[in-house]
């Protein structure tokens, strides 16, 4: 059997050996399996990108301030060195100080700025504000006039619509914007052709002289001439600075009329319509604008006679009825509009003019005559002082004013001037006259703004070199070639009196 097995076992290797060679069946190589291992998982990172290192933020410089009471205000020296200007003559201290040099009194810039004080007061409304004053020594003045020593008030601040506090000039018109006491104004003369801002920058009302007849209607009769481009520039610039407005001269009145007024020997009918006309084209072009108008000038001069009524065109043609005609014309053309009668024979000027006494008496039975017609709300006084030694002291205003509160009538002191030219004649120094002239317009100024039924002080000019009437040189107003002398000092002078006393 084992032989058999052997010898079938090399048959089949023959076999083999004999068959022909196939190709190789492919196999899969073996993959290498790699042994498990701890493998870090990467960390998602941002592409770098450029910041900017912040800037650390300045830390703003504090405005140095000044604690007057419990009121901490920016120190003036530091946010306004224009108001501390030395060397600059239109900044406050320099015209201060020079102001005092032409009264005889030596003080220098340096003195007034090192020297300032300050005052924390309250408004109208009752907000505070400050004013930054100096105090002169008071025996650099006579006696009777130390009074004008201080405090003067330079500058003032108050707070804006945004509460920051601003410095600015404490003008006359400042002062009693921000207290509310009064208006304080100034004439402003037709031979002015432009507005100028001197007049805005120190005083909140204008008496305007552009409404006179020989300026409205020298052109003639007919109405629709009438030119009122001078009068519309000053009105236009007076709403624009929101100042108010007064008529300086009257809508009837005996001087200033042209030539074919006077001369044209109207019938009464035909002066009554000229006069009516005048009047209500007047007062209806303005409807609505701040305008107080002084409807008669010096209608009554009980010395002339003609039961108390001056000779005039007026009176001597239509009779002593103009004078309710022309109220009443006024009163029709704007109900709301303001109406005074102003006259010169109830204050005290030299020539017959008395702000007591019989002539004042007068005028102040006719005023409470047109008040019960309800025909007027207000009295202009006239205080042109052409002698100084017939000024009337503070009582006597006081006095005036308050006989007129007590039936209703408002007091504006118009035309105001102080004439020194009769000291100079006696023979008293410039530079005492000036104190002199300061003083009255301190008192009037003080004794205004503290007596209720005061309305206004309109000053008669704003430059004594424009006031020729009624004699050059008279030196009778707040300002010398447009610089402020000691009587504007004096009237601001006055004016913070009545803030704090």
């Amino acid at each position: 059997m084992k032989r058999t097995l052997i010898v079938l076992l090399l048959a089949n290797l023959i076999l083999s050996a004999c068959a022909p060679v196939s190709a190789p069946t492919p196999t899969t190589a073996p993959s290498a399996t790699p042994l498990p291992t701890a493998t870090t998982t990467p960390i998602s990172t941002a592409t770098p990108t450029s910041t900017p290192t912040p800037t650390p933020t300045a830390t703003p410089t504090p405005i140095p301030t000044i604690q007057v009471g419990n009121l901490s205000v920016p120190d003036p020296r530091i946010t306004n060195p224009e108001l501390f200007n030395l060397t600059k003559p239109d900044a406050p201290i320099p015209q201060f100080v020079n102001a005092m040099k032409m009264a005889g009194i030596e003080i220098t810039a340096e003195q007034v700025a090192q020297g300032i004080t300050y005052k924390a007061l309250k408004d109208k409304d009752g907000n505070p504000f400050v004013v930054a004053c100096y105090n002169l020594d008071p025996s650099l003045f006579p006696e009777q006039y130390r009074d004008l020593a201080g405090p003067i008030p330079l500058m003032i601040a108050e707070r804006g619509e945004n509460v920051e506090w601003r410095w600015s000039r404490a003008t006359p018109r400042k002062l009693m914007d921000i207290s509310g006491k009064m208006i304080i104004g100034v004439f402003a003369n037709p031979q002015y052709d432009r507005p100028e801002s001197i007049f805005s920058d120190n005083f909140n009302a204008l008496q305007i002289g552009a409404f006179s007849w020989d300026w409205v209607r020298r052109k003639g009769k007919d109405i629709n001439l009438a030119d009122f481009s001078l009068a519309d520039k000053w009105v236009n610039f007076a709403i624009k600075n929101n100042m108010s407005v007064m008529n300086g001269n009257p809508l009837v009145y005996h001087h200033g009329l042209p030539d074919w007024l006077t001369k044209g020997n109207f019938s009464k009918d035909e002066l009554t319509k000229i006069m009516t006309e005048h009047i209500e084209t007047n007062v209806r072009r303005y409807v609505g604008k701040p305008i107080t108008w002084q409807v008669l000038n010096e209608a009554v001069w009980y010395y002339q006679g003609h039961s108390g009524y001056s000779e005039t065109i007026w009176y001597n043609t239509i009779g002593k009825e103009y004078v309710d005609i022309a109220f009443r014309s006024a009163r029709e053309a704007d109900p709301t509009a303001r109406l005074i009668y102003n006259d010169f024979t109830n204050n005290v000027a030299g020539k017959g003019g008395e702000i007591s006494g019989p002539k004042a008496d007068v005028v102040f039975n006719f005023v409470e005559k047109l008040k019960k017609k309800g025909l007027v709300d207000g009295v202009g006084i006239q205080l042109h002082i052409f002698d100084p030694e017939t000024a009337p002291s503070e009582e006597e205003i006081r006095n005036q004013i308050e006989r007129y509160k007590k039936i209703g009538v408002d007091v504006y002191f118009t035309e105001v001037t102080f004439n020194i030219k009769p000291l100079i004649n006696r023979g008293i120094p410039l530079r005492e006259a000036l104190i002199i002239q300061a003083d009255f317009y301190r008192l009037l100024a003080k004794a205004c703004a503290t007596t209720e039924g005061c309305k206004a002080i309109y000053i008669g000019g704003l430059d004594d070199k424009d006031l020729s009437w009624p004699e050059p040189n008279t030196q009778a107003l707040l300002f010398s070639e447009r610089t402020p002398k000691l009587a504007f000092f004096g009237l601001t002078r006055g004016m913070m009196q009545s803030l704090i006393e």
